[in-house]
Formats: C-alpha cells, structure tokens, sequence
C-alpha cells in the first residue's frame, strides 16, 4: 500500500484512472470522513481517497468512466483551506 498525500502527486495518479470507476466505500456523518474507491476493470490496484472534515458532497454515490482532480483554496473570511475532489463533467464534488 503507498499512501499519497502531496496534491501533485495525487492528482498525477488520478490522470492514470481517467474513465475509472468511482464509488463511495465509507461515509461517518458523526466523523465526517468519507472514502472514495475508485477502480478500472482488470486492474488490480485500487486508488481510495480520503476526505477528512467533508462539509458537502453534490452528485451521485457510483459513477462511471470519471476524470477527477483535486484542487485546494484558501477561504477569504476564515483563511481556512478548502480541499475539492470533484469530476465536473459528472457534477461530482466534495468539499473538505
């Protein structure tokens, strides 16, 4: 198992899954964590992405053939990170 956590490198890995899988595998509400399982057919390596404090989620829980990336802002009022996963072809995101 390698664990990425450099945004580069994630969203250089996602590049390499582009038409993969996507389904939501975990999901606290009390935790607000969720995990993202994203996997192409006959390949056994399997890329799960986890958001820790998730805010919002828009779209559907299994899509299909997804290009996703991952962006990082900074929020203006609170100067607080906001971290996106999102495919908007797909209308998917995630805000954490």
């Amino acid at each position: 198992m390698k664990i990425v956590t450099d945004i580069k490198e994630a969203n250089h890995l996602l590049q390499s899954y582009i038409g993969a899988t996507l389904q939501i595998a975990f999901y606290s509400e009390s935790l607000k964590r969720m995990a993202l399982r994203i996997y192409l057919p006959n390949v056994e390596e399997v890329i799960y992405l986890v958001g820790v404090g998730c805010e919002s989620i828009s779209g559907y829980f299994r899509i299909s053939n997804v290009n996703l990336s991952i962006t990082v802002t900074i929020d203006e009022e609170t100067t607080e990170k906001i971290t996106k996963i999102s495919d908007k072809a797909a209308g998917f995101e995630i805000s954490t």
